[in-house]
């Protein structure tokens, strides 16, 4: 991330922004772009989420009975109640059990924000120090070798983080555009579906692929054409 942001912190500093503005800056404005997303995708994410969970029986018997070789993997293992007991909720906990599962649930939900706020940290600490860091790392370069080695690594850092800033981009667009399509069909959970999509993205080669096939296996339930749109 620091190596990625690092492009328009430099830049910033070409345009006579100080160093600490700067940083400030893009930090400020990364921090901004997640708020502004997880309040505009959180409540209907949430929403499609439930009923997702509650239609998923519905859709496996769909695919179940469209499929022999399923209907026969669904009369032996039985697909279709698995899924069912997976997404009714209907489970019965006893004390002991109930205790464990908010215990869990609550080392997760620490275990996550801990996660988030030592990315922000270290983020803003190689941001604020990537000069430095570069610097110290040359020293350990043989002085005959020492300028060669800078000027080549600085032009693959700088490669790198137009690369992964780009990947950002690309997924921002990707996510948001796939989910107004997918809203403007009628798709069922287009929130859901835009962010996976912004995910899977963010995977080099295949990522695209992969969210563009849920995608359209998704829109196929609604109908042969939309799922073509979908495709397209």
């Amino acid at each position: 991330l620091a190596t990625g942001l690092d492009p328009a912190v430099e830049w910033l500093r070409r345009h006579r922004v100080p160093s600490g503005a700067a940083l400030l800056t893009v930090m400020a404005l990364v921090l901004g772009i997640v708020a502004m997303t997880v309040l505009v995708v959180a409540p209907p994410l949430v929403r499609q989420g439930n009923e997702l969970r509650e239609r998923l029986p519905g859709y496996a018997r769909q695919v179940v009975s469209a499929n022999a070789t399923l209907r026969a993997m669904d009369e032996r293992v039985g697909l279709v109640d698995r899924v069912e007991d997976v997404t009714s909720g209907d489970i019965e906990l006893v004390g002991g059990q109930q205790s464990q599962l908010v215990v869990g649930v609550a080392i997760g939900v620490a275990h996550g924000v801990f996660a988030v706020l030592t990315v922000l940290v270290l983020t803003l600490y190689f941001l604020a120090n990537f000069r430095g860091i570069k610097r110290a790392a040359y020293l350990l370069v043989p002085r005959s070798r020492r300028a060669r080695v800078t000027l080549l690594t600085d032009g693959i850092l700088d490669r790198i983080g137009r690369y992964v800033l780009g990947n950002l981009v690309t997924s921002l667009v990707a996510g948001v555009s796939a989910g107004l399509v997918l809203w403007a069909l009628d798709v069922p959970y287009p929130a859901a579906l835009g962010l996976l999509v912004a995910l899977t993205d963010l995977i080099p080669l295949v990522g695209a692929t992969i969210g563009a096939a849920v995608c359209t296996a998704v829109a196929l339930t609604v109908s042969a054409g939309t799922g073509v749109v979908s495709i397209v």
